[in-house]
């Protein structure tokens, strides 16, 4: 018999696997991956954009996870006092980034949760993650590509090599050059 309420998604949402994953959208304009790990007992974030640095953004999705923590936390002490159960005080567990690929765009942060949620087995990815291993780029011919690639290495030639954005950039010139035909 399914049960409804707290109850229910202990039971039947959070409790059946060792990790169950949250697409968490932030601002209304990204996405990002966070997976409470049973075994680990923690919640881990999956983010292809932003690191959790010190940001409006990073600010927001900590605040929604730490919500996110305490909500499941409040189903699981319900679920123990209704059922008999012995679930974790998850609000106690650690919120912990994880290195993953990095976007190069502003448009693709669902398809890597979606990657995420199909490659992540809590310590690493199990295949590339990368918008060229998914196949996901911007349908250019030949002479539009060539404008994309000249206007990326003018931008590039303005910034400071230290900058981090620099690397980023410079491998997204490489990307597109190999779309050349």
């Amino acid at each position: 018999m399914a049960r409804s309420g707290a109850a229910g998604r202990v039971l039947e949402e959070y409790t059946v696997r060792d990790k169950t994953y949250f697409p968490l959208n932030i601002g209304n304009t990204h996405w990002m991956t966070v997976v409470m790990h049973m075994p680990k007992q923690e919640f881990q974030v999956l983010d292809s954009l932003y690191p959790l640095d010190f940001t409006l953004e990073t600010v927001e999705a900590l605040v929604m996870i730490s919500l996110h923590r305490r909500q499941i936390g409040q189903d699981m002490q319900v679920a123990n006092g209704t059922t008999g159960g012995n679930y974790p005080d998850v609000t106690k567990w650690p919120i912990l980034e994880y290195d993953m690929p990095q976007q190069r765009d502003g448009n693709s942060c669902g398809l890597f949760v979606i990657e995420c949620m199909e490659h992540w087995d809590g310590d690493r990815m199990s295949a590339e993650i990368s918008q060229m291993a998914m196949g996901w780029h911007p349908q250019l011919s030949g002479q539009g590509l060539e404008e994309q690639i000249a206007a990326a290495q003018a931008m590039l030639d303005l910034k400071d090599e230290a900058d981090p954005a620099w690397e980023m950039a410079a491998q997204g010139i490489a990307d597109l050059e190999e779309l050349m035909p």
